[in-house]
Parts: structure tokens; C-alpha cells; sequence
């Protein structure tokens, strides 16, 4: 676990003890006559955990502060670096990848990179299974035109690029009361600026399909991703109806907005940027990422 977690974009949650053996942590409570708890599963061989702790204990080996962190953290700074190299976000519905990146899902930066811009762009919180990455990372190496669902997100693989978007099904119709706010479909957050909103997917001839148009996209992403896009109206004329109604609309950073572990906050601050959102706060102690983002 990292010695950082930022929860709801607002709380920090510090883990300064990360560093300390348990026995010194004992010792100093011992000494000072205070009673502490221990969790049963915390000596459970049937827990990784528990195995690990024993092996180290038994090697005389000191626990590593943070298991992986550096190397997280490194990995994070270079997938930032290659996401501002290859990929931009188009109205917060659509990637857009070059071509000569599209299929190099040997790269695990790369790879951990793009499965998490799809899990935002699919409104989800956490990457796809290890098996369909498999099968996605297959066909984007065949660089192969063509389309493959994973995640609820269409990966459109063209000779231009790749393009990910929300695939046109299961989409939610939303209610949100007057001045206040709900997320729709995992990737947006919404909330009203004056009545009561209803809030469903976009018509076919909506103004999604000719912003994304003027952004460039080709006729047919722009037409799919329309599709998909947030239709929003008055509730009192309901799901159907075509009138606009006033609203703050913003991207959910699926992955990052709830819990945010703070060796992945160069990378979540890219994505942030990318979907027009703001970085993330910074702890309130040195987390030692600040040279490395700059």
C-alpha cells in the first residue's frame, strides 16, 4: 500500500509508519505503557501478507519501506511523458492515439497508460481483467484496421490512428434535482444550475457529432461517439425532449477521483489535464514526486 492516498480529491490519508518495523513500533509503545491491538490476520499464512512478514522475519531481512514505490513511481512519470507525446481527448468523449503508437501494447507504461484513459473514457473505476488486455493488446499489434469492445469502450483501430470511445448501449437516464449533482453514466459529473434536469444519451443529430467533426475526428468516430454523449434537458420535458437546459458538466476521472495512491499522481494529473479537469491536490508533506513531475 503507498504511504499516500488521496481520497475524494480532498482528503490525504498518511501512512507515516510505513518505514518502521513493527517490533520498534512495539518497543516504543511497551515502554510507554500503552496497549496496542494485534489483527489476527496479520500472522494468517493463508494471507500473502502474513507469508511475506514471516519470510522477511525469518531472513532477518528489514521489510522495504514501500514495496515497488519507486518503481511505481517511475512508471508513472514515463506514462505521463507518452501520454502527452500520443494521445489527446476530444470533448472528454473520444482518444485519439497516433498511429505510430496505437499497437505498441508490448510497453508496459504505455499499456497501463492507455487501459486507464479507456477505463475513464468508459466510466469505470478500475482496468479491464488481464485476459482481455491480452486479447486487446493481440489485436492492436496486429495493427489491423478494425474494432474491438473491452471495457465499454470501442477501441476503432484506422490507418489515421486509434480512436477510444463509450460503446452505444446500456446507457442511464439520470435525474438530478434542482442545484444539485449526479454523475451519469460513471463519466460525468453533473450538476444543475437552475431546475431539475433529466439527463439520457445524446440524439444522432445532436451538436456532439459536429463539435467532434470540427475537432478533426473522422465522420464515423464523431457519428459513434455522438451517440454516446450527454443529452441534457429540463426533466419536466423528459427524456425525449430537445430542449437545453443550464448545467456545470465536467469529466470523472473514474480510476483516480474516489482513491488517488500518491505513486500514481504524475499520471493522474496528465489524465486530469487531458479530460479538462484540474490536477490533483498536492499531501501536505513531501511525497518526493515533485522533481520527478517537473
Amino acid at each position: 500500500a503507498p504511504p499516500a492516498m488521496l481520497y475524494g480529491r480532498r482528503i490525504w490519508v498518511l501512512r507515516p509508519f510505513l518505514e518502521l518495523r513493527r517490533a520498534d513500533i512495539r518497543a516504543f509503545l511497551g515502554g510507554r505503557g500503552i496497549d496496542w491491538f494485534d489483527d489476527p490476520s496479520n500472522e494468517n499464512p493463508l494471507f500473502e501478507r502474513a507469508r511475506v512478514r514471516a519470510s522477511l522475519a525469518a531472513s532477518g531481512d528489514a521489510p522495504p519501506p514501500w514495496p515497488g514505490g519507486q518503481l511505481r513511481i517511475a512508471s508513472s512519470a514515463r506514462a505521463a511523458v507518452l501520454l502527452g507525446e500520443h494521445l489527446r481527448v476530444h470533448e472528454g468523449l473520444v482518444a485519439g492515439v497516433a498511429a505510430t503508437q496505437a499497437g505498441r501494447m508490448d510497453d508496459p507504461d504505455w499499456r497501463r497508460a492507455l487501459m486507464t484513459v479507456g477505463a475513464v473514457i468508459g466510466g469505470r473505476e478500475h482496468l479491464p481483467g488481464r485476459a482481455t488486455i491480452e486479447r486487446l493488446s493481440g489485436f492492436l499489434e496486429s495493427g489491423q484496421a478494425g474494432r474491438m469492445t473491452a471495457g465499454r469502450v470501442v477501441f476503432d483501430r484506422r490507418r489515421g490512428g486509434l480512436y477510444l470511445y463509450r460503446e452505444p448501449r446500456n446507457l442511464p437516464v439520470l435525474r438530478i434535482d434542482a442545484s444539485e449533482s449526479g454523475t451519469w453514466d460513471g463519466r460525468f459529473n453533473i450538476t444543475s444550475a437552475g431546475g431539475a434536469l433529466t439527463i439520457c444519451a445524446e440524439a444522432e443529430d445532436g451538436a456532439w457529432r459536429q463539435r467532434l467533426i470540427a475537432a478533426g475526428l473522422p465522420e464515423g468516430v464523431a457519428k459513434r461517439a455522438s451517440l454516446v454523449a450527454p443529452h441534457i434537458a429540463p426533466a419536466d420535458v423528459g427524456s425525449l425532449g430537445s430542449m437545453a437546459a443550464e448545467a456545470e458538466v465536467e469529466c470523472r476521472i473514474g480510476p483516480y477521483d474516489t482513491f488517488l495512491p500518491g505513486f500514481d499522481r504524475i499520471m493522474a494529473d496528465t489524465i486530469a489535464l487531458l479530460f479538462g479537469r484540474d490536477r490533483y491536490p498536492s499531501p501536505p508533506v513531501d511525497d518526493g514526486l515533485t522533481e520527478m513531475a517537473g
